[in-house]
């Protein structure tokens, strides 16, 4: 499936940088710093509520996940290999555009709402 449209059934709207709520606006911020060059406040992303079923279905998908199970295997894995960092906020994964990877910023993220028990979790996607 085109990475544009994977998961836009759960696309809640379009929204400029600058009426994100403030959370998002650190997330997206520290995004567009690290993949896009200067921040632009004009920016704008399409926010998605993404239920986590999807997201896991989506990542087995990947070609190099074959090597896992399930997602549960591929999670205790990724737990084993990365250290956990909590956050007090729940910051938006951003979707993957161009690569098929799914997620291109936020693993981590996604890894601790896994353990957290979140049954959707926010994402940003750059919109262009």
């Amino acid at each position: 499936m085109d990475n544009c449209n994977r998961f836009s059934k759960f696309e809640k709207t379009v929204i400029k940088f600058q009426d994100l709520d403030k959370e998002y606006q650190k997330a997206a911020a520290l995004y567009l710093r690290n993949y896009e060059g200067p921040i632009n406040k004009n920016a704008r992303f399409r926010l998605y509520e993404i239920p986590m079923n999807s997201i896991k279905k989506a990542i087995m998908a990947i070609p190099e996940m074959t090597m896992f199970s399930d997602f549960d295997d591929y999670h205790r894995f990724y737990r084993e290999k990365k250290a956990y960092q909590k956050k007090e906020t729940i910051w938006p994964i951003f979707i993957d555009r161009s690569f098929g990877m799914v997620i291109e910023e936020g693993w981590g993220r996604l890894h601790n709402y896994v353990d957290d028990g979140l049954e959707t979790v926010p994402a940003l996607e750059l919109y262009e």
